[in-house]
């Protein structure tokens, strides 16, 4: 087991390097190794050194078969063949062939996938052929638009170009016309279609509420929504909802059962298992959970049939091993991280947690869940900001039944051809949901379901794996030292690490206090303003973006998670400059739900109803608001000022009553200036008394209403910053305003292209930096961090193994 944990360790590692450059995953792995085991590169340096250079060439080859491709519009007309049906709005499919004398991207091979959604939900008009449901396995050609997935490019946000990807797809495609040429499903594909046909068809038997859950648990997929869903998502149940480990375990458990009862030989039973299980996981398609478990339930099968002993982290092992062979980017994903996590702490709790309780099922029952809540947090934190306080006791409560929901939905989707059968199953499913649904009602009336929360951070949940590491092994320390002697240095090199990380998640808020730099954020929120500044620990920002046509949006999936993933709270001065709600909507949409100490607007706004609405709003929430009029300033630092030098006066054009903020920090002077007209720049050119700016936040999204060709020679900007929507309606940046910036020899930056833009001042130094740039240095962190435990705990169990 103990070569095997490490040489999946390094497999790991070498995928996530290979992502990151070749020459540095190729450094970062012969350094892993060894300080993993350095008698391991001493004893067989050259055929150990040969091996990890194969596995490395097997990643480049893989890395470079998928890499990441930024995809712009364009136009198709293509043969494809549905592969998947994804749910009532969607399909995958796959390009078989092209049709002529259509101008297309040249690198799309027959490989590529595309997302296709339904015509008649985004064209707005009827396309299908004879008023037939598109089927897995139908030819069809299209002519239409693929591009990539639209997305707010800002540190640590989701990112939904790799979530397709994860699943095999390389583009959205839109169509305008659509025709089914023939139906050619292969066996497998007849087979799925057929499966999800009986889903859909059993579900009639299901309360409405509940008809879409029962959907999903038993093919990954939403045909109908169901009001219920929300209801599990709150309580911290939704993984539930999804197939999982639960649902597959279940199953095998239900089939074992029939066999031994009808007293059929081991080794035919694993036959028949291991054919049930394959077959499950041809039908769920791209389902991470069904594959993990599979493939340990396989492995565990075929010992029993050959009468071999199988060893839990070996069958983990090779189960990630074999998954990320096949997709390196499940790395990325987190249903990877969190069931092998949750996996991970199974066995970590039988090993070392149960033997403690003395087979004391009461204690076992209470604290199995809580054991595996604690150990996935830190990557729950990370991904969702959300805490679910009351998922512990909602998981004792719900999810004995959900195993009698589960066994109940897979014998209606076998029997529902006998009427009387489904009638008498349909009425335990919908019992089951009906008690779960009075469950999270009055746990809702005692307990928040979901509350908040920031992500610890990459020290802190090193630090944190470094604890229970420490909780579960710190009594064999010393046992190894004794029973080992040449382990004596390896094992102080442990103990120092540990001290070393300790010491440095307690000295980071000094560290944070002193840092003299100041960081300017330009978020990437589409067709708004966003910007984050923070400067020893505080954080103040100037406008929120956000999105009327999409309410709610623009803080769910923009604001909120930036701010608890990054860590950027509490925010001290929130400055909305306006009352246009691409400024102001996300911050108005999540009030309440950010900390923040004090709002400030302008003293002058035409939009008297939604100020009164936004201020009545946060004085409910508990945050205080006040007006800063001109010239009024705010002092972070002897060195660092903030400053009003507008507007003067009210204007029936919202956008000249804008705050206009001069940030003094160090030498640098940046200019933020809403969305003010020409008319309005006029007065600050003026009150400028025509200083130079270093850095100029382009108003008006580089509108041709503002950035005229004398503000531009009066304040001289060195640095240009446009925050600005992809693609959007208003055709910001104008041309003219481009051309003045490039004329004057000005460096642009734009949220559009860019993503999110990030200026770093300090006393000697001035540093701008991109998404793009920064992109790959925090996804290696952001791998490190979830490998950590892996290397940590992996490397403990070796040394207990040994010891014992």
């Amino acid at each position: 087991m103990s070569q095997l944990v490490k040489w999946n360790i390094i497999f790991i590692v070498s995928i996530l390097m290979m992502h990151q450059g070749h020459v540095v995953g190729l450094l970062a792995v012969l350094l892993l190794i060894f300080f993993i085991d350095k008698k391991m590169l001493y004893k067989d340096r050259i055929i150990t050194t040969l091996i990890i250079l194969l596995i490395i060439c097997l990643r480049i080859v893989i890395a470079e078969n998928t890499v990441e491709k930024n995809f712009k519009e364009y136009e198709i007309s293509s043969i494809f063949k549905i592969v998947d049906i994804k749910g009532s709005e969607s399909y995958i499919i796959k390009e078989i062939s092209r049709k002529q004398n259509v101008e297309i991207r040249r690198d799309i091979n027959e490989k590529t996938k595309m997302s296709l959604f339904n015509p008649n939900h985004h064209s707005g008009k009827y396309l299908m052929y004879a008023e037939e449901k598109l089927r897995i396995g139908d030819i069809i050609q299209i002519r239409g638009k693929s591009k990539a997935a639209r997305q707010y490019r800002n540190r640590g946000l989701f990112d939904y170009n790799r979530y397709l990807k994860i699943r095999g797809i390389d583009s959205i495609l839109y169509p305008k016309d659509l025709k089914l040429l023939k139906r050619k499903p292969n066996i497998v594909e007849n087979i799925r279609q057929k499966y999800i046909d009986s889903v859909i068809r059993t579900s009639e038997y299901i309360a409405k509420d509940y008809r879409g859950i029962y959907q999903k648990l038993l093919s990954g997929r939403n045909f109908e929504k169901s009001s219920g869903e929300d209801k599990y998502r709150s309580a911290g149940l939704a993984h539930l909802l999804a197939i999982s480990g639960l649902h597959i375990g279940v199953l095998y458990f239900l089939i074992e059962k029939m066999l031994i009862l009808l007293k059929i030989e081991r080794f035919y039973r694993g036959s028949v298992e291991i054919l049930l299980l394959l077959f499950i996981s041809t039908i769920l398609i791209n389902s991470i959970t069904v594959y993990r478990t599979s493939i340990v339930l396989i492995i565990i099968i075929l010992g029993k049939m050959f009468h071999k002993r199988t060893e839990f982290f070996s069958s983990l092992s090779i189960t990630s091993f074999l998954l990320l062979s096949v997709q390196p980017y499940y790395i990325y994903d987190v249903g990877f991280q969190l069931t092998f996590a949750a996996m991970l702490a199974i066995g970590l709790f039988n090993r070392r947690i149960k033997p403690k309780l003395r087979e004391n099922q009461m204690y076992e029952f209470l604290i199995f869940p809580l054991w595996i809540q604690l150990f996935i947090l830190p990557i729950v934190l990370y991904h969702f900001q959300e805490i679910h306080i009351a998922t512990l006791v909602l998981n004792i409560m719900v999810v004995p039944f959900f195993i009698i929901l589960i066994a109940s939905s897979y014998a209606l989707l076998t029997f529902g051809f006998i009427r009387m059968i489904a009638i008498g199953l349909s009425f335990i499913i919908n019992g089951v949901f009906y008690y779960n649904d009075i469950c999270i009602e009055w746990i809702s009336n005692i307990l928040p379901l979901e509350m908040d929360a920031c992500n610890l951070g990459v020290k802190a949940n090193i630090c944190y794996y470094v604890f229970i590491v420490l909780f579960l092994y710190g009594d064999r320390i010393n046992i190894e030292n004794k029973l080992c002697q040449k382990a004596h240095l390896w094992e102080k090199c442990k103990e120092i690490f540990i001290y070393a990380s300790l010491i440095a998640i307690c000295i980071e808020p000094i560290v944070t206090y002193i840092n003299p730099l100041i960081k300017i954020h330009i978020l990437d929120v589409g067709q708004g303003d966003g910007i984050l500044i923070e400067y020893k620990g505080e954080n103040y920002m100037i406008d929120s973006g956000g999105d009327r046509r999409n309410i709610g949006r623009a803080f769910e999936r923009n604001l909120k998670p930036y701010l608890y993933k990054n860590g950027k709270l509490p925010i001290k001065y929130f400055f909305v400059s306006h009352f246009d709600y691409d400024h102001y909507g996300a911050l108005s949409e999540g009030m309440g739900r950010i900390p923040i100490k004090y709002i400030i607007t302008s003293p002058y706004t035409s939009k008297k109803e939604a100020y009164k609405a936004f201020v009545k709003s946060a004085h409910s929430a508990g945050v205080k608001t006040k007006r800063m009029a001109l010239n009024q300033k705010i002092d972070a630092s002897p060195r660092i000022q903030i400053e009003v030098i507008g507007p003067d006066s009210m204007d029936e054009d919202e956008n000249n009553n804008s705050l206009v903020l001069l940030l003094k920090a160090y030498d640098k002077k940046i200019l933020f200036t809403g969305d003010m007209s020409i008319r309005e720049e006029c007065k600050i050119r003026d009150r400028l008394y025509c200083e130079n700016i270093d850095i100029l936040k382009v108003g008006h999204h580089g509108s041709d209403s503002s950035t005229s060709e004398d503000f531009l020679e009066s304040v001289d900007p060195e640095i240009a910053l446009i925050s600005v929507g992809a693609n959007n309606s208003y055709g910001h940046p104008s041309d003219d305003v481009i051309d003045r910036l490039e004329r004057r020899g000005i460096d642009i930056y734009r949220t559009d292209r860019d993503g999110e833009i990030i200026l770093t001042l300090g006393p000697r130094c001035c540093i701008i930096e991109t998404y793009a740039q920064r992109q790959r240095r925090s996804e290696n962190i952001e791998m490190l961090f979830y490998l950590s435990y892996i290397v940590i705990v992996g490397e403990m169990l070796v040394c207990t193994i040994k010891s014992t």
